[in-house]
């Protein structure tokens, strides 16, 4: 059997949550033989790929398939339905036969109608909160069109039951074509210099994400203002790309005594960064799973973050829960674990045990049930 997965979202300058489920999910797809899998990019100027996919060149059953269009003349071609994607990939990979086409995130994408096809939903947010994006990228999903692509695919495949569920709400998709299938911990997926480029101070909570609505920083920098823990000694270390409708969330930080925002930082740093924290500080207002939470869990750090969504159901009762919108739960949380070595560790012995209930394995094994049985 032949099967393509489409890496198009790993041709970025800086990898985010959806790369490192793309890089993990490939990891552990490849190691079964019995199927000849196709990697597939494009990009005009070739950008080097994730280690994690390059090391992939020496199976015999992966073939890395890559072409030179210019993005966006092939995402109109594929957006007015001139190409189609399996053609193009069979065309450049040398085959006679394509039976599945694997999409680890949503993009402009037109296949043949017997053509399978796997799409990953990561979460809802563009259609249950358009307000937390700007115009532009409110138009962009505009012209994507998820619907359709949701409604096209084979089966649907979500990180958490919660996603789930809105993908059968909003789009209308019987439960029989969505598959749950929660991520693994985060993996390391570049080889980086181990050097530490900002000082680390002794106390500190982290917040990390791109800067942007859902993710809750103006409640955090309030809550954390509003705490005292300043005059206590504790610092709020920020970490993230900024990403857009984040200038009051910036303002904000550039008023706060306490704060350091570090923007983007390489994977070595912070994984640091989380390991040495108090807390992780996550009360983010939706979510479609939260990977910073089992990041955290895996790296013995406590968590904190919020009670709607995805959040409870991968936290498992082992993050302390807050409201997301009100800031006194946020204030309570930090003041609690920056004052009680016990809460701490217990919230930490939790995690632990907690993040050891997700593996990529699962995530490959339940796809390849799909891939080996359409009638599944």
């Amino acid at each position: 059997m032949n099967v393509a997965i489409d890496i198009r979202n790993l041709l970025v300058s800086h990898i985010s949550g959806v790369g490192y489920y793309t890089c993990a999910m490939v990891e552990e797809l490849v190691a079964d033989t019995s199927i000849q899998w196709y990697i597939y990019y494009n990009q005009r100027k070739l950008r080097k790929l994730p280690p994690a996919i390059e090391r992939l060149r020496d199976r015999s059953n992966v073939r890395i398939v890559g072409t030179r269009f210019p993005n966006k003349v092939f995402n109109l071609l594929l957006m007015f339905r001139v190409i189609r994607l399996d053609w193009v990939i069979k065309k450049y990979a040398r085959i006679a036969s394509l039976e599945w086409i694997i999409f680890p995130n949503l993009g402009f994408a037109h296949v043949s109608k017997k053509m399978g096809v796997l799409q990953v939903i990561h979460d809802m947010s563009f259609e249950r909160f358009p307000e937390y994006y700007s115009y532009r990228m409110r138009m962009w999903h505009y012209v994507l069109s998820p619907r359709s692509r949701v409604c096209r695919a084979t089966y649907i495949i979500t990180p958490s039951e919660s996603t789930a569920h809105d993908v059968e709400q909003v789009m209308g998709i019987p439960r029989t074509r969505i598959r749950v299938l929660p991520h693994g911990p985060p993996r390391m997926i570049t080889h980086e210099n181990s050097t530490i480029r900002f000082s680390i101070p002794k106390t500190f909570f982290v917040a990390l994400s791109t800067i942007e609505p859902r993710k809750n920083f103006e409640g955090i920098i309030t809550a954390y203002r509003e705490s005292g823990l300043h005059r206590q000694g504790v610092e709020l270390l920020v970490v993230g790309r900024l990403g857009w409708k984040y200038g009051k969330s910036v303002r904000l930080l550039d008023t706060t005594p306490g704060i350091t925002y570090l923007g983007y930082v390489t994977e070595h740093e912070k994984r640091e960064l989380i390991s040495r924290a108090v807390a992780l500080v996550y009360p983010s207002l939706y979510e479609g799973f939260g990977f910073p939470i089992l990041e955290a869990f895996e790296l013995g750090t406590p968590v904190i973050t919020s009670d709607c969504s995805s959040m409870p159901e991968v936290a498992g009762g082992a993050a302390y829960l807050v409201r997301p919108r009100v800031i006194s739960d946020t204030i309570h949380a930090m003041r609690d674990m920056a004052s009680h070595e016990e809460v701490r560790e217990w919230y930490r012995t939790k995690g632990k045990r907690r993040v050891s209930e997700f593996s990529w394995e699962s995530v490959a094994k339940g796809m390849l049930e799909l891939l080996k049985n359409k009638s599944a």
